[in-house]
């Protein structure tokens, strides 16, 4: 597996459905994908993410960083977006 510069391992979810997404989890998922390394397609499959819950962390991670990946900024989305 070659390595991953930007994220560690440890900061992504195991595979399967994820008991609690941290922004840190969200975040080394959202940079495999933007990095190239999985596809979308991939991530949804890998981690049971439904396409509006990716789509909705995008915007929060361009818009605000990790901070965006708060489940408060998320339920506030309203103001973010």
């Amino acid at each position: 597996m070659a390595a991953r510069p930007h994220q560690a391992d440890s900061d992504l979810p195991p595979d399967g459905i994820v008991g609690r997404w941290t922004p840190a989890r969200k975040e080394a998922v959202l940079a495999l994908i933007h990095s190239g390394e999985i596809t979308r397609a991939d991530a949804l499959r890998r981690w049971k993410i439904s396409v509006e819950e990716l789509d909705l962390w995008f915007t929060a991670w361009r818009k605000r960083g990790r901070n965006g990946l708060k489940v408060t900024a998320i339920q506030s989305q309203g103001r973010l977006l």
